[in-house]
């Protein structure tokens, strides 16, 4: 497997949500990894568990809600519009509605994201819809564009 560092996320400099976007652009020209992904539910809770092996860089999509994240195991540099962080497992951090997460995978890493379900919906379909903001709402918020990840 080939990694993918890309430089804005190497360097000193904090790029902003626009150059979030460019780097998603740039990791769609190399060959996709398998990242397996298991769904666990519980009474009230939905929890995503993803695979993402050592190398790989993954920009997520941006989360329409609040919600638990916990590296289960691995390192990992995560970057949002709230800084820049190097990450051991175990760790567990909230992130915030409207924050997309790139990543780059130090080691293998599994990581997962806690989400309450009250209505314990099971279709990932549906999930998806509810737990991520929608294409189209992205350009409703202009300000996030020009925020540099670490700025206040």
């Amino acid at each position: 497997m080939k990694a993918v560092y890309p430089e804005v996320l190497k360097k000193g400099a904090l790029p902003s949500a626009a150059q979030i976007k460019q780097l998603i652009e740039e990791v769609k020209k190399f060959p996709a990894v398998d990242l397996p992904v298991r769904h666990h539910f519980s009474e009230g809770t939905y929890t995503r568990e993803i695979f993402m092996p050592a190398g790989s860089v993954v920009v997520g999509k941006e989360h329409a809600t609040r919600h638990t994240n916990i590296l289960i195991s691995g390192e990992c540099i995560i970057s949002t519009v709230h800084g820049r962080h190097h990450l051991k497992a175990p760790c567990t951090f909230e992130s915030l509605a409207g924050v997309q997460k790139a990543l780059i995978m130090v080691t293998d890493v599994i990581y997962m994201t806690v989400h309450p379900n009250p209505d314990n919906i099971k279709d990932e379909d549906t999930l998806e819809r509810m737990f991520i903001r929608p294409a189209e709402q992205l350009e409703l918020f202009p300000e996030l564009n020009l925020m540099q990840l670490g700025s206040n």
